[in-house]
Formats: structure tokens, C-alpha cells, sequence
């Protein structure tokens, strides 16, 4: 079975530095999906939600966007690629979030299509965004895979970081 996400409970929820590991090793279990979220929050439903996200090289993330939600990523440890597209598709913008001589964090306030590619073996980066999460919260594009092929998938991402010349 993937475990592929928790939910906090408590009144005071703690993340002791030494999880990170523990973060990495769920995530690179995972069969199906590469990655792994502590969220700080106990539900989809609550207003803020603050999360940990463990991604790892390979994982697919689906280019998404957000109606009315801001969103922000603070990277804890690797190194990610962000890229944000127009609605067509082309990259408009790309960075890489990087504690050691890259942007530390990032804060999307429009509904722009925005994609994370791990560089690193594993990247952890800290989201925060607003909610309740529902089917609806995520607007996905049609120029994108849904994953679901994992060569396609692949191949989208090798397409943007050759672009990017981000590849190894």
C-alpha cells in the first residue's frame, strides 16, 4: 500500500529535523507515486494548510493551477525546479529553489500553471497554501500528462528540463 500523505493531530504538532529521513525513505517506498506530505493540518477541509513534501528525482507532478488561491514553497533541503506556464503551455518562468545558492522561497498570488521537478534525489520543500482542498481546488491543463503513463510522463519532464538545461 502507498502511503503517500498523514494528517497531523493534536494541538501542537512538532517536526523534529531528524523526520526529514524518515520523509526521504516513505517517499522512496512508494511505488506509484515517488513522494511523501506531512500535512501540519488534521483535514482536507481546514482554512490553512501547511505541509511538508518529500518529492523525489523521477516523481511527476502534474502541472496544476489554482483559482483564488495563493500558494508558497519554501524549500528545507535539495534542490527543485519550478517552472510556471501560460495557459497554452510555454514556460514562462523557471527557477530553482535551493538553500545553498538558489531562491529559498517562492509565493504564487494568481492562477498561473506552476510544476515541480526534483533535481536532487530527494527534495523536501515546505507548502502553504489556503483551503478547504476539494476535487475542484486543482485546475489541471490539457497540454499536460496525467501521469497515469509513466513514460509519457517522463518524457514531458525530460522535454522541459532539456529545455531548461537542467538535465545531467
Amino acid at each position: 500500500m502507498e502511503h503517500i500523505a498523514d494528517f497531523s493531530k493534536g494541538d501542537v504538532v512538532k517536526v523534529h529535523s531528524s523526520q526529514l529521513l524518515d520523509f526521504r525513505e516513505i517517499a522512496l517506498n512508494n511505488n506509484a507515486k515517488k513522494r511523501y506530505r506531512l500535512c501540519l493540518h488534521d483535514s482536507p477541509e481546514n482554512i490553512l494548510q501547511e505541509m511538508f513534501i518529500c518529492r523525489t528525482k523521477g516523481d511527476y507532478t502534474r502541472p496544476d493551477k489554482h483559482k483564488g488561491i495563493s500558494e508558497s514553497h519554501t524549500i528545507i533541503e535539495g534542490r527543485e525546479a519550478i517552472i510556471l506556464f501560460s495557459d497554452d503551455g510555454e514556460i514562462i518562468d523557471s527557477f530553482i529553489l535551493d538553500r545553498n545558492g538558489g531562491y529559498l522561497s517562492y509565493r504564487i498570488n494568481a492562477d498561473i500553471y506552476h510544476m515541480t521537478i526534483p533535481l536532487t534525489d530527494a527534495a523536501i520543500d515546505y507548502e502553504t497554501k489556503t483551503g478547504p482542498f476539494t476535487s475542484e481546488s486543482n485546475i489541471y491543463p490539457g497540454w499536460a500528462p496525467d501521469g497515469r503513463d509513466k513514460e509519457e510522463a517522463s518524457g514531458f519532464c525530460r522535454k522541459i528540463l532539456d529545455k531548461l538545461k537542467l538535465n545531467d
